[in-house]
């Protein structure tokens, strides 16, 4: 019988990312041997290169996060990820954005370290095809098993989530978001100066938002989202490649009003429960939404990203892409 394969992790599940923990969870369920990246790496120094692939998630984000200089974190990033790929032929970077989070335009590190994992990734893995990319494409996981979407009251109308970011584009949302709309906003700012301009432009305009600006627990999040008709996406296009709030409110039956852009066109064409938006015609576009039931929608986004689904996306990367 063959040994089982080795995959190390970065990062790994002691950051609590319910989308590592997935992962992890299914490659285990594949008979794999998951592991930490790069310590794990080099403590199994005298296993088979072979058997060994290291899956890298945000390590163009996380690498040069911090309070060094960005070129000095660029030295060590490339001299671990010399290292990593010295310790194992099967490198595979997970490209989850195409610029930090944290910044306007990407910097210059952030370029050359994306340029550097393109260059060692024997696969590089996308959850939706991207044009000029050459990617392997795994369905994005839901964290979330839709139980309980059935038969709940969905009270809330329009629902805006997650950590409060300058990419999320809220501030020009809620310049064209109508008046007499109501909008739940459930996600912390550590951004002052955005956190103080959301609150102007709300009180300005007489607004119907109200904003919980504060960490929202995962059981609390999950029950808004048990109870929200629309989910609202309003994220810079060319931000990031895919979105993890849209998988998660698909996965508690939510419908899905995404700004018009790459990602927003990918899935209004293969989704039923998506509509897009720009801010021009906002305000027409919600006299006319859609509404897709909500067990419809579970049902659907199981069929797209259900655990068989991405399980059998992944084992066919392991054994075919990297052999």
């Amino acid at each position: 019988m063959s040994e089982a394969p080795l995959i190390y992790c970065y990062p790994y599940t002691d950051v609590g990312n319910t989308y590592i923990n997935k992962n992890v969870e299914l490659w285990r369920s594949l008979g794999c041997v998951v592991r930490r990246a790069p310590g794990d790496l080099w403590r199994d120094r005298g296993l088979a290169r072979a058997r060994k692939t290291v899956v890298l998630n945000w390590y163009e984000d996380w690498m040069l996060g911090g309070a060094r200089p960005r070129w000095i974190s660029l030295m060590i990033a490339l001299a671990l990820l010399a290292l990593i790929r010295l310790a194992s032929p099967n490198v595979v970077w997970v490209r989850h954005n195409f610029k930090p989070h944290d910044l306007a335009v990407p910097h210059w590190t952030n370029r050359v370290l994306a340029w550097a994992l393109s260059k060692v990734a024997r696969a590089v893995v996308t959850h939706r095809p991207v044009a000029g990319l050459a990617s392997v494409v795994v369905p994005h996981s839901l964290v979330q098993d839709g139980a309980g979407s059935a038969g709940r009251e969905r009270d809330i109308e329009f629902l805006c989530f997650g950590v409060v970011r300058r990419y999320k584009a809220l501030d020009v949302l809620l310049r064209a978001w109508p008046q007499d709309r109501p909008l739940l906003i459930l996600g912390k700012s550590n951004d002052a100066a955005l956190s103080a301009e959301l609150l102007a432009i709300i009180a300005e305009r007489g607004l119907r938002v109200r904003w919980e600006n504060r960490f929202i627990p995962d059981d609390e999040l999950n029950d808004a989202l048990l109870r929200t008709r629309y989910v609202v996406l309003a994220h810079e296009d060319k931000s990031m490649i895919v979105s993890g709030a849209f998988y998660h409110a698909i996965a508690c039956g939510a419908n899905v009003l995404i700004r018009e852009g790459e990602f927003a066109r990918y899935n209004a064409g293969i989704h039923s429960f998506v509509d897009t938006f720009n801010m021009q015609t906002l305000a027409q576009k919600m006299l006319e939404l859609p509404y897709v039931a909500p067990d419809a929608v579970v049902r659907e986004a199981q069929r797209s990203y259900g655990d068989d689904v991405c399980r059998q996306s992944w084992a066919r990367l392991f054994n075919g892409r990297l052999q």
